[in-house]
Parts: structure tokens; C-alpha cells; sequence
């Protein structure tokens, strides 16, 4: 597991390594306010889905 902390100016905020480990992650699990701040991502084929993440 791999916590990382959100700020108020959202992806454009987080340092490269959190932004990989978003990136990496399986789940990415917030608040709706904390995950409305990052970009929304599609799940990837073949996955059972991230409902929020970030872009490749």
C-alpha cells in the first residue's frame, strides 16, 4: 500500500514519485472531493476497473 496525500491543487501539486504510484496503482481509494481533484482515467483492458486515477 502507498498513501499519497492529495492537495488543493491536485495532480498539477503531487511530485513525480507520487504521480507513478497513482499511475501504478490498482486502486486509488479517497474522498469524492480528494479524487475529484485528479484526472479521470478509463479502466484498462482486460482490468476489473479503476473508477478514478490518473492519465498515462
Amino acid at each position: 500500500m502507498t498513501v499519497v496525500g492529495v492537495g488543493a491543487d491536485g495532480w498539477t501539486g503531487l511530485v513525480p514519485a507520487a504521480r507513478s504510484a497513482l499511475l501504478a496503482a490498482r486502486v486509488v481509494v479517497g474522498s469524492p472531493r480528494q479524487l475529484d481533484l485528479l484526472p479521470p482515467r478509463s479502466p484498462p483492458s482486460g482490468s476489473p476497473g479503476r473508477p478514478r486515477c490518473c492519465p498515462r
